[in-house]
């Protein structure tokens, strides 16, 4: 496996998405390994690791306006454990999150490779299913996965 690149809030902060950009953009080209960013447990001195799909890396590139704001929240706010509502940052789906979490198991089987590849093999029935959340006035979400190691990776969107 090759050495992974880590971004921070720290670095984003200074440096905005430039150098985050710059990555997913010669990871598309297959020069670097994926991108990942460090993101802070809430209350806790840990954090948790998280990159995009493919397909989500791509509009990264081709689309920049519609991934930036969830990045930005993903990296300044981290994961919360359970959201109360009207709160942004990374969340397990709750259980009455149904239609959601069908919709992550869809996206976990389409792309089920890089669900192994970047979670491992042997953590694929250990899932937890998590989203991003943040204010958007299309009502999106981004779905994926989190392994016990502390290791996400978003896999699409979803309206709710």
């Amino acid at each position: 496996m090759a050495v992974e690149i880590y971004y921070t809030r720290t670095g984003y902060e200074r440096c905005g998405i430039e150098p985050y950009l710059e990555h997913v953009k010669q990871y598309l080209a297959g020069e670097m390994p994926v991108p990942v960013t460090y993101a802070q447990v809430r209350n806790l001195e840990l954090t948790v690791d998280f990159t995009f799909s493919d397909e989500l890396l791509k509009r990264f590139v081709d689309d920049i306006a519609s991934v930036e704001k969830a990045y930005e929240v993903a990296v300044k706010f981290g994961f919360r454990w359970y959201s109360t509502g009207k709160q942004e940052g990374i969340f397990y789906q709750r259980r009455q999150d149904t239609r959601m979490a069908e919709k992550t198991d869809k996206l976990v089987k389409q792309k089920r490779n890089e669900v192994l590849e970047y979670l491992c093999p042997e953590q694929i029935n250990k899932l937890r299913k998590v989203k991003l959340v943040w204010q958007n006035p299309n009502r999106e979400r981004i779905l994926g996965v989190y392994n016990q190691k502390g290791r996400m990776l978003f896999l699409g969107f979803t309206k709710y």
